[in-house]
């Protein structure tokens, strides 16, 4: 019986095993984001949460390739993101996000929404798809699905649907609660962008950072891309989204991050002192200015942040942090009211068992 020398095989097999293992999942995934690129995304999507990074800056690296993304549809999208064929001269192939995307739809409630679309036919009004789904969906999911543009198909604004919820829903039980109408302005882009990430986390109207670049332009805010052709060692300040952010123990206190708007992703990095100072500043706002000098090293360029700050803060603009803010407020009053009504709903309910009772 041979014997098998296991301590010299350990101090080269098992790094030799590894690399080879993700050597060949590098050139897999190569292969298909050359070849199969639409493909590859909607697996990607299907599959979080789970890997490097978020599903927008997925979803933003394929248009930036070239692969059209189409915005979830309640009259189209499944549960799970599929691929279509594109209506373009080429024919090339289209992702089309699912409803898994919705925020407050579940697994369960998003397949069950779907097989109810395929049994009764397509929704056709706010009114229907309350009165058709009240079973499983709750007002949050309905208002999440308004303001990601998944109702859009019914020529209605996301607005005037949004003000129009909580008495279509009432109306659902047979029971009506007049409201008057309002005529509201039509919503701008940063407010849709804003309102469609706090619903799917997938701004599909505009890159958050891409309604503001004349402003970032005109404040000397350079786009990502154009770091590629900045020299060694200039200062610049970039307008972006912190998608990814590490500090590994094994680096001894520097913070790496991946910077990311309309243009591309870029490497940052903050030594100790900075990382500590500035790691804070992360996370006050979507939309934030990186200060720093540009390092290259060979094909690879970083960006040496020194000071981190908030778009709206630094540059003195009505912003789409400001405009973010004041949609998610605005949502959220929305929603109190849509609570304020299913609580006089109950109350009326109640009043009315009573008196059956008496």
């Amino acid at each position: 019986m041979e014997t098998v020398p296991f301590e010299g095989f350990a101090g080269y097999g098992f790094p030799r095993a590894n690399a080879t293992a993700f050597a060949r999942l590098a050139y897999e995934a190569a292969y298909l984001r050359r070849h199969h690129l639409a493909c590859l995304v909607v697996a990607r999507l299907n599959a979080q949460p789970g890997g490097f990074y978020h599903s927008s800056v997925i979803v933003g690296d394929a248009r930036r390739h070239s692969v059209p993304i189409r915005g979830i549809d309640l009259l189209r999208s499944g549960y799970d993101c599929t691929i279509e064929r594109g209506e373009d001269a080429g024919g090339r192939l289209a992702v089309r996000p699912g409803l898994r995307y919705v925020r407050g739809l579940a697994d369960a409630t998003g397949r069950t929404l779907v097989a109810e679309r395929e049994r009764g036919g397509s929704f056709a009004s706010l009114a229907d798809l309350c009165r058709r789904g009240r079973g499983v969906l709750a007002l949050d999911a309905i208002a999440a699905l308004i303001a990601a543009g998944a109702c859009d198909g019914w020529g209605v604004p996301r607005r005037q649907l949004t003000l129009a919820l909580p008495a279509t829903w009432r109306a659902a039980t047979g029971l009506p609660l007049p409201v008057a109408a309002v005529a509201l302005p039509e919503q701008t882009v940063p407010e849709r962008v804003a309102g469609e990430a706090w619903a799917t986390g997938l701004p599909r109207t505009a890159h958050p950072v891409s309604p503001q670049r004349a402003a970032l332009a005109r404040a000397g805010v350079l786009p990502i891309a154009a770091l590629a052709d900045t020299p060694e060692g200039a200062p610049v300040t970039v307008a972006r989204l912190a998608v990814v952010a590490q500090q590994p123990p094994t680096a001894q206190g520097v913070l790496f991050l991946s910077l990311e708007d309309e243009t591309g992703l870029a490497n940052a990095i903050l030594a100790p002192g900075g990382a500590k100072a500035q790691r804070a500043a992360l996370f006050v706002a979507p939309v934030l200015l990186a200060h720093g000098r540009v390092q290259r090293r060979g094909v690879t360029v970083n960006l040496m942040v020194q000071t981190i700050a908030p778009w709206g803060a630094a540059a003195g603009y009505t912003n789409l942090d400001e405009a973010g803010q004041a949609t998610e407020d605005r949502t959220a009053k929305e929603m109190s009211t849509v609570r304020a009504v299913r609580t006089q709903e109950h109350r009326a309910d109640s009043l009315a068992v009573r008196r059956d009772d008496g």
